[in-house]
């Protein structure tokens, strides 16, 4: 693979230790996968909006960030109220 089409990103994170981020570029129908059992493939890119599909095995949890945060959110206030309880 060319260095225009692959490098890494790394950093600290403040009390949080070190952190790094493999950055690709990819094209419509192109894929990467992650150990033996996780493909990403890109399956179509609108202005600003990509679509990304992912094939997992169904144990493997994917969620938006989004939608985890909140998730972990709900839980958090969940086991708060159940402390007071």
């Amino acid at each position: 693979m060319s260095a225009e089409r692959l490098f890494l990103l790394a950093g600290k994170r403040p009390g949080r230790g070190w952190w790094s981020m493999l950055v690709l570029r990819r094209q419509v129908e192109e894929a990467i996968e992650i150990g033996k059992d996780i493909k990403i493939r890109i399956l179509g890119i609108e202005g600003e909006n990509v679509k990304i599909g992912i094939e997992a095995p169904r144990d493997v949890l994917v969620y938006r960030t989004e939608v985890k945060k909140m998730l972990e959110e709900s839980c958090s206030v969940q086991q708060q109220a159940g402390r007071r309880a």
